[in-house]
């Protein structure tokens, strides 16, 4: 990465957030979180600009903060489900209707039950 802006990173004042042409196409931007070990820059942590919004989306989504600092995990993002689409009129009658019917059948097999019942009392002995 060629840097051409740079600034001490809020979660870690041992480290920096650069900005800059990136390693793999000069025409590239690319962001990279830079430390170094013995005074030397490490390598790696590039990424191209574009990832930024998906990073930090990823990030919400498990749980983890992404403000300077931290402060605790991030509750995921509401999920607002869309409405379900209009039933077919027709449809939801049809659906009333197996309902009704098979309400009616039970309702049907107790009374058989219960007529069977008092004739089978009724029947002299």
């Amino acid at each position: 990465m060629v840097p051409l802006h740079a600034e001490v990173a809020l979660c870690n004042p041992d480290c920096e957030v650069r900005l800059g042409h990136s390693s793999w196409d000069y025409g590239d931007i690319s962001i990279k979180y830079a430390y170094w070990t013995n005074g030397r820059l490490q390598r790696g942590g590039e990424f191209p600009v574009e990832a930024l919004d998906q990073m930090i989306e990823l990030a919400h989504k498990h749980g983890y903060p992404t403000s300077p600092g931290g402060g605790g995990p991030v509750p995921p993002p509401t999920v607002v489900a869309a409405p379900a689409p209009p039933r077919d009129p027709v449809a939801m009658v049809v659906d009333a209707i197996d309902r009704l019917a098979v309400t009616i059948e039970a309702a049907l097999d107790r009374v058989a039950v219960s007529v069977s019942a008092s004739i089978m009392d009724a029947t002299p002995k």
